[in-house]
């Protein structure tokens, strides 16, 4: 275990994962430490304690928690007076077991793993950004957190401060709200009132505890029970959002105004104390740790898991799981069960000793390509490299060629849409075999007849695609489906193409991106299309002809209406003229790289 530690960076893949983490100094060894106290005593220096929430303070030398692992005081560089120079050193002079060593500097750590689980947690919501609540201005509102550091106080017998008799939650701040950008629920703010009000109420049943909800979500095993006998407790739930929050000068009392939605009556009542339950937010720390493992976010902005339904605790990068509030808010069951769910898959697979890769990757070829690295930098999982070539290889070729990791590629085909010199290519889905489909597809059309090419991506498009049928439904004939691991996949010479062999529509069905293995590809198949859209133009041809959409698989009268809505427009414009066709078809590598 590495703790006061950060990962710097983190290299490989699945077996071989390179991680390098700074450990920071704590100046005080923990195995020599016996938490005697003595160091704090002679400390000048006091500072608010976070863990107590700034509640309490603390000394530049502390314990950081009643529960630390390991069980240590550790000294706060930033708040100590100094260490290089030693302006201070009175910790130093008491400690009899000599635990305290100004002379530690941080440390590099490197070493290798096979998975990795990510577990980085959570903040909660500042609520200084709901400014009508007087967080921060009002002496009395705080936070849910706040509140249950005072209660467990209290219950030692040294209170914190007093918290009268009259005490309001007021629910989903930072949740469900538009104005913070955070439409999601946090899941366990319901919940957690409700043990605070019991708690209130159990120490001093002469409280008034109101908590004012929006929906009182009491999802999980037993929660309902306990909303109700917190209910027959005394605790007062009121189905209504707070309007207005006013401090008396004098009494640095609160009052409430809010709309009871239930009997459709004013509330106006003053209160002693005002706690409001704030929501979750992923932690500052999941950004850096999700750009190093190039992982998927979600839009609530947490980190985006596989598959909903069948992989919710792994992710798009292979040997890499979640756990807990980094995959979205959640409750201590709940991630109890995640990580024991992410430490059983990453398990599972160590055991295996050796892991499959699938056959659909990108290959090189290396008789085409002339090492320009155009490709290296746009790979979004960093599987290609440049190496020399070998030195027996023929002397006219580049000295440098492209190199594909086969343990890094995830076989979208993203890649191939860079290369100038048609050098990439893709094992089941190579340009010579979708071109092969095309021309198949295109073989018996009529003249006058129109025909709408379907590039339907494996994941979604090409399953909604059967869905409909299975469903009997039904959409114009004149459309035929191809089908390819990602829409990005169909590169602009492979639409030029399909166009200059007969094609008068082509649509591109691609996975909702929130939810697709390759969340890159939405951007990619964007990029393509606009080069596409330039020639089209420039040869006087509708660029309404070629359309994308992304889907989800219970989309059937979406894709229906999409792909009746793109032939019965390509039926009225009627076949692109022969001629046009033939100047789409020549020169393409040169008009899309010029």
């Amino acid at each position: 275990m590495l703790t006061y530690s950060e990962v710097e960076n983190i290299q490989g893949y699945l077996g071989n994962y390179e991680i390098t983490v700074k450990k920071n100094p704590t100046y005080v060894d923990p195995d020599k430490c016996t938490c005697c106290d003595d160091c704090t005593e002679v400390c000048p220096v006091v500072v608010p304690n976070e863990f107590e929430e700034g509640l309490t303070s603390r000394k530049a030398i502390y314990l950081p928690s009643p529960i630390a692992v390991p069980h240590s005081y550790v000294l706060d560089e930033q708040a100590c007076l100094g260490i290089f120079p030693l302006a201070c050193g009175k910790c130093q002079e008491v400690c009899d077991p000599g635990a305290i060593n100004f002379d530690v500097y941080p440390e590099e750590i490197k070493f290798t793993v096979d998975t990795i689980i990510v577990a980085t947690g959570y903040d909660i919501f500042d609520a200084t950004q709901k400014s009508v609540y007087g967080f921060g201005k009002y002496a009395n509102v705080i936070t849910a957190l706040d509140m249950e550091r005072m209660i467990v106080h209290a219950s030692e017998g040294n209170p914190i401060r007093p918290m009268g008799k009259r005490i309001a939650f007021i629910q989903c701040v930072g949740s469900r709200d538009e104005q913070v950008e955070n439409e999601n629920c946090s899941r366990i703010c319901c919940m957690y009132a409700t043990k605070l009000s019991q708690l209130l109420k159990r120490s001093d049943p002469t409280r008034d505890v109101y908590v004012f909800y929006t929906d009182l979500r009491a999802y999980g095993k037993g929660f309902e029970e306990y909303y109700k006998r917190a209910q027959r407790t005394g605790v007062k739930f009121i189905r209504g959002r707070v309007a207005e929050l006013i401090e008396d000068s004098q009494t640095r009392k609160l009052t409430l105004r809010v709309e009871d939605t239930l009997t459709r009556q004013i509330i106006e009542s003053e209160f002693d104390l005002v706690v409001l339950s704030v929501g979750l937010r992923p932690n500052e720390g999941t950004d850096r740790i999700a750009n190093l493992l190039r992982l998927a976010k979600s839009p609530d902005g947490f980190l985006q898991e596989a598959h909903p339904k069948f992989r919710p605790v792994d992710t798009l990068t292979d040997g890499v799981f979640l756990a807990g509030t980094v995959q979205g808010p959640k409750d201590i069951p709940d991630t109890v069960a995640q990580a024991s769910a992410a430490s059983a898959r990453a398990t599972r697979l160590m055991n295996r000793g050796e892991y499959d890769v699938e056959p659909v990757m990108a290959f090189v070829h290396e008789e085409s390509c002339d090492g320009c690295g155009l490709c290296v930098e746009q790979c979004p999982t960093n599987a290609i490299s440049l190496s020399s070539r070998d030195a027996n290889s023929d002397k006219s070729l580049s000295p440098k060629v492209a190199e594909i990791n086969e343990a890094l590629c995830k076989g979208c085909g993203s890649c191939i849409a860079y290369c100038p010199k048609d050098a990439l290519d893709l094992h089941c889905y190579s340009n010579d075999q979708l071109l092969a489909q095309i021309k198949a597809v295109l073989a018996d059309k009529k003249n006058g007849e129109v025909r709408v090419l379907v590039f339907a991506d494996d994941m979604t498009t090409y399953r909604l695609a059967d869905n409909v049928g299975v469903a009997k439904m039904s959409y114009s004939l004149n459309s035929r489906i191809i089908r390819v691991p990602s829409g990005s996949r169909v590169t602009p010479k492979l639409m030029l193409q399909a166009f200059a062999e007969g094609a008068d529509g082509i649509f591109i069905g691609e996975c909702e991106e929130k939810s697709s293995p390759y969340p890159h590809s939405v951007s990619t198949i964007k990029s393509n299309i606009s080069k596409v859209t330039h020639i089209l133009k420039e040869e006087g041809i509708d660029e309404k002809r070629l359309r994308f959409v992304q889907f989800v698989t219970v989309m059937l009268g979406g894709f229906v209406n999409n792909i009746n809505s793109l032939s019965d427009f390509t039926i009225k414009s009627g076949p692109i003229p022969a001629q046009k066709r033939k100047r789409l078809g020549e020169n393409i590598n040169e008009r899309l790289f010029k």
